[in-house]
């Protein structure tokens, strides 16, 4: 049988590797440039010829799949979790349906 926690082991990788990415990211455009100390709106144009960019996407897929592994995980093994605090299963989801609807509401 498959360990049902592998899918947090690699969101939590992949979590890491966007931390380090991140932390060493490097701006091509100095501080002090002064072409960009001006700030205006971007036009339609500018935001759509962002679709255009590789790195772009790359960087979406990875946001949106770490994501979704943490949410698999969120949705699927922290109930089970939750509800062996109780002494009977049924009053246990039924509070951690209440948290969570609670949770929606805010």
């Amino acid at each position: 049988s498959k360990n049902p926690h592998i899918n947090f082991y690699m969101s939590s990788f992949i979590g890491c590797l966007f931390l380090i990415t991140n932390f060493f990211f490097n701006s091509d455009t100095g501080r002090n440039d002064t072409r960009h100390s001006v700030k205006t709106t971007p036009t339609a144009s500018e935001i759509a010829s962002l679709f255009g960019i590789t790195r772009f996407w790359v960087l979406t897929l990875f946001v949106m799949g770490s994501f979704s592994l943490y949410q698999v995980y969120d949705q699927q093994l922290f109930p089970n979790f939750y509800t062996s605090f109780f002494a009977q299963d049924g009053s246990g989801f039924k509070i951690y349906g209440y948290l969570n609807s609670f949770q929606v509401f805010l």
